[in-house]
């Protein structure tokens, strides 16, 4: 299982809030946001995502520490689409023709081969290697960076045809045999 954990410093009120909004009881929610910074854990890299965008603004201090792009097998335990994500999933696809879950996987496979250069943020390039978020609003899938606020809405192509050329032509083959 990968680790997703979120540190905020910032008004005790306002992490308290978010605490109790997501599903904390009084008590619990009460212990975390007095520790600062707070620490969040998260079971899913949905969760995790909608923290960190959430407390990104200040007053608030963010520290988030995401380890799946170095651990394949994480990225898929991290990211569980919801059924109603699945269904979506056969409606939007890429001009590659990949789900939302595998253009997830073409990302990870890409920042995780070591044969590449990784994706790297738009801001400063001495960031973390960019790592795939689903857009709430189209719900496709972006790349961002956790060290800051940077976005890049088109996966590049290449990373798509690495994949489908690696790893899912293989795949198919396999079916088929």
């Amino acid at each position: 299982m990968s680790k997703l954990n979120v540190k905020v410093t910032g008004p005790f009120m306002d992490i308290y809030h978010y605490l109790r909004d997501n599903g904390y009881g009084i008590q619990e929610a009460k212990l975390k946001a007095k520790q600062q910074p707070s620490s969040l854990d998260f079971e899913t890299f949905d969760e995790f995502v909608e923290c960190v965008k959430h407390f990104h603004r200040p007053p608030f201090i963010v520290e988030s520490d995401c380890d799946f792009e170095y651990d394949m097998t994480g990225v898929v335990g991290a990211y569980v689409p919801s059924e109603e994500e699945i269904e979506f999933q056969k409606v939007f696809t890429d001009e590659m023709h990949l789900s939302n879950v595998e253009t997830i996987k073409a990302i990870v496979y890409w920042q995780t081969s070591g044969n590449v250069h990784p994706l790297t943020c738009g801001n400063n390039s001495s960031h973390q290697p960019l790592l795939p978020a689903i857009n709430t609003d189209t719900n496709e899938v972006v790349l961002a960076c956790f060290d800051c606020n940077y976005v890049q809405e088109v996966i590049p192509e290449c990373v798509l045809s690495y994949y489908n050329e690696k790893i899912k032509n293989k795949e198919d083959e396999q079916v088929q045999d």
